[in-house]
Order: C-alpha cells, then sequence, then structure tokens
C-alpha cells in the first residue's frame, strides 16, 4: 500500500503543472498533441510544404513530365517524315532559264566560221517524275506510316507509364509521411516514459538502468525521426522529377490517413489479365508497328534490284535578242536497268542485315509478352498477400495497442516494470509499420497490376480516389 501511495505521489508530481495527476498514458496524449509532422519536416528543412492529393500529382506531371514531351517529340519527327515520304509520290516541277553571251569568231556546222555578237536566252518550265522509283517510293511511304503508328503508340505507352510511376511515386511519398507520424508518436510516447522513469529513480523507486534504458529508447526514437526525414525528402524529390517540377518544391500528400484502392476485380485470373495485357498493352502495339515498319524497309532494299524508269517534260522558250524567239517541248523518258548496289552484293548483305534486325525485334517483342505475363503472375500474388496480412496486422495494432495499455496500467499501480512498457511500446510501433507497408504495397501492386494489364489511365487510378 505504502509504495503505490508514494507511486502515485510520484505521478502526481510528473503533472503537477497540468493541474491534476494524470496516468502514464495521459501523458503521452498530451505529448502527442504537441507534435505536428508537418512542422517536424519544416523546422528540419526550413522549406514551405505545399499539399498535393494524387490527382494534382497526375494533372501536372501529365502536362510536364520529360519523358512525354520526348516522346511526344518523337511521334511528331515521324508523322512529318511519313509526310515528307508521301510527298515523293508528286513529281517535280520548276522553271529553268538561261542567258549566254556570244561574242567573237565561232564555227557553224564545224566548217563556216562566223563572227557573232547575240546574247542566247531560254526560259520554260519542267516535270519529272521518277515513277515510283522502282516501287521504292511505296515501300518507304509504307515504312514510314507503321513507324509514325509505332511512335503514338509509344507516346500512349508513356502516358501510361507515368501515370503508374506518379501513383507509386506519391504512395511511396505518403508512406514515408505517416510512418514519420507513427515515429514522432513513438518519440513522444518514450519522452514520456524517460520522464517517468527519471523521477522513480528520484524517488527511490526505479534504477539507474531503467533511466538509461529509457534514454537510449528516445535516442533511438530520435534516431527513427530523421531517417524516416531523408526518406521523406528522397521520396519527394522522386516525385518532383517524375512530374516535371521544380526540385525544391516541398510536396506533401493531403491524406492523414491510409486507404486501400481495389482496382483490379478479385475474380479475374491471371490468364484474363495476361490476355487483356497482350491486346492493350501500347508498348506491345507499338513493337508490332515497329516490325511492319522494319519489313517494308526490306522490301524497300529489294528495289534496288527492280528497274527503273522516270520521265521528265520541257516547255521553253529560247532564241537570241537579235533573231528571236522560238518555243519547243522536250519529252524525255529514262529507263534504268540495275543488278543491285556494288554487283548487288552490297544490297544483298544489307537485306541481311534488315532480317537479323526484324529478328532481334521479334524476339523483343516475345520476350515483352513474357515479361508482361511474369510481371501479372507477380503483382497478383503480392496484391493479395499484402491485403491478407493488412487484415492481420490490422488485429496486432489493436492486440499491441490493449498490450500497452495493460502494461501502463500495471506500471502505474506498481505491480509491472519498466521494460514492460517498452517492449510493449517498441511492439505497438512495429505493428502500425507493418500495417501501413501492407496497405501501401497493396495499393502500389494494383497500380502496376493495372499498369501491367494494359488497363492502366488517370482516370482508372483514381476510381475511388477521393481527395
Amino acid at each position: 500500500m505504502k509504495k503505490e501511495i508514494l507511486i502515485l505521489l510520484l505521478i502526481f508530481l510528473v503533472t503537477k503543472n497540468t493541474g491534476h495527476a494524470k496516468t502514464f498514458q495521459d501523458i503521452c496524449k498530451q505529448h502527442l498533441k504537441e507534435t505536428v509532422v508537418i512542422e517536424t519536416i519544416q523546422d528540419y528543412t526550413h522549406q514551405t510544404t505545399v499539399y498535393v492529393s494524387l490527382r494534382d500529382c497526375l494533372n501536372i506531371g501529365l502536362i510536364n513530365n520529360y519523358g512525354i514531351k520526348i516522346a511526344q517529340d518523337k511521334f511528331e519527327a515521324a508523322k512529318y517524315n511519313y509526310k515528307s515520304l508521301l510527298a515523293m509520290y508528286l513529281p517535280d516541277i520548276g522553271l529553268t532559264s538561261y542567258g549566254n553571251l556570244l561574242k567573237g569568231e565561232y564555227l557553224i556546222g564545224s566548217a563556216l566560221l562566223r563572227e557573232i555578237n547575240e546574247i542566247a536566252v531560254l526560259g520554260g518550265v519542267y516535270i519529272k517524275h521518277d515513277l515510283l522509283n522502282g516501287g521504292k517510293t511505296i515501300f518507304n511511304s509504307k515504312a514510314g506510316k507503321f513507324l509514325m503508328t509505332s511512335e503514338r503508340k509509344n507516346l500512349n505507352f508513356t502516358n501510361e507509364e507515368i501515370v503508374m510511376k506518379i501513383a507509386m511515386s506519391y504512395y511511396e511519398l505518403l508512406d514515408t509521411k505517416l510512418k514519420l507520424e507513427i515515429y514522432i508518436k513513438n518519440h513522444s510516447e518514450r519522452k514520456a516514459q524517460l520522464k517517468l522513469t527519471e523521477n522513480l529513480f528520484e524517488a527511490g523507486l526505479g534504477t539507474r538502468f531503467d533511466v538509461i534504458r529509457a534514454q537510449n529508447e528516445l535516442a533511438n526514437a530520435e534516431q527513427q525521426i530523421l531517417n524516416m526525414i531523408a526518406q521523406f525528402k528522397i521520396k519527394q524529390a522522386n516525385l518532383t522529377y517524375i512530374m516535371g517540377i521544380d526540385f525544391t518544391t516541398s510536396l506533401c500528400p493531403k491524406e492523414t490517413e491510409i486507404k486501400m484502392y481495389k482496382l483490379i476485380d478479385e475474380n479475374i485470373t491471371t490468364g484474363e489479365l495476361a490476355m487483356s495485357a497482350i491486346k492493350e498493352r501500347q508498348d506491345v502495339k507499338s513493337l508490332e508497328e515497329k516490325i511492319k515498319s522494319l519489313e517494308y524497309e526490306k522490301k524497300s532494299l529489294y528495289s534496288e534490284y527492280i528497274p527503273k524508269a522516270d520521265i521528265t517534260a520541257q516547255y521553253s522558250s529560247q532564241g537570241t535578242i537579235n533573231i528571236g524567239f522560238g518555243q519547243n517541248l522536250q519529252v524525255i523518258a529514262n529507263l534504268n536497268i540495275p543488278i543491285g548496289k556494288n554487283l548487288g552484293i552490297n544490297t544483298l548483305n544489307k537485306i541481311k542485315a534488315k532480317e537479323a534486325e526484324i529478328k532481334m525485334y521479334e524476339h523483343q517483342l516475345q520476350e515483352k509478352k513474357r515479361d508482361i505475363e511474369k510481371n501479372i503472375i507477380s503483382s497478383y500474388y503480392k496484391s493479395k498477400v499484402s491485403k491478407d496480412r493488412a487484415e492481420i496486422a490490422e488485429k496486432q495494432i489493436g492486440y499491441a495497442t490493449e498490450s500497452v495499455n495493460l502494461a501502463e496500467l500495471r506500471l502505474d499501480t506498481g505491480e509491472g516494470i519498466l521494460l514492460d512498457v517498452i517492449q510493449a511500446q517498441t511492439l505497438k510501433t512495429q505493428a502500425r509499420i507493418e500495417y501501413l507497408d501492407m496497405v501501401i504495397n497493396y495499393n502500389i501492386n494494383q497500380v502496376e497490376l493495372l499498369y501491367s494489364a494494359g488497363l492502366i489511365s488517370k482516370m482508372a487510378i483514381l476510381r475511388e480516389y477521393e481527395n
């Protein structure tokens, strides 16, 4: 009874400035009210926080991301290259003219010598067409068309990839923010533990070992906070990089708690997702179009063996200043029958090289399909496991919280020891971290699964998102 009275008196002394006695749990709550996550970050980094939602990040990132801009530039280049190849179907039309001063003695017909002082002039218009250059114009334009389509698909894929990267980076930043909150709360509780331990020691009811142990736990809590601030800044920089904005922008997710977002129907099988991916994935389509473009490039090389004809028509007026001018029309047709470049050997080797290039891209396509199937299976089961583990971790938080409460109550009444409180608090913190990790992993795996199946879009990501 005497020991219990002394402990109650000690708790009163610890909290005498509050006006009334409080339990250990009340002391911790008081410290928690003084702790603000954002203030902790701002005080350490000296940067003003910019609050954003996932929707904000997606809207900004899809406009500013440099990967998208580069893909857009490549598509624009391919588009204008295709238009230039289409222009090869058109003839060349132009004007021609010349002036020639003739002064002195000239042989006329290689026999008659004559003194001439004239200015000869010619002016006219011509039209020339290579008659599709042995089919090369057709093959090149087809190749250009499929290349343009390939770059358009690649642009679409880049947009999808950036949506995935922004969503994943945002959830990782949210993860570090909420972990920082957990560690700050843990630090506050460790601080309260140290205060109580010191007072117990001063009252002769505790040991120096308990004080040192509590000091060590507090120092460890401080280390965890500093480490998490560093992680927060790293994840912050990664998100600003993907969004294409200034690295000094101190982004912070608006959410104050974590929520699971189910983006894929749980009843759908991995086989169905794989079939969807082969059909919908824009990078798969881009590779298929690239292969078609290379096939027509190979056909274009065969045109070096095909006879080529061109035709030129010119209508002109020519004569001299003194004698006068007359009109004429010239129509010239040429036929060239090649055997390929450098006796055909050069052409044959270029065709072989193009066939090897096509085979390489075909193997890349098969490898990509296999990689997609592997990623679907991986994301599918990681998502399922994360969800199941989150349910278990949530229960563990309840168990750990109850354990802390009982340990604190036993300490308050003199029936327990500080070590019980420290261990219970450690388990509680670990349980909260574990639950947070599982929920974040679930959301990230859902995003990855959506991406791997070729179903990702900004709207799909935000379907259940409320902010």
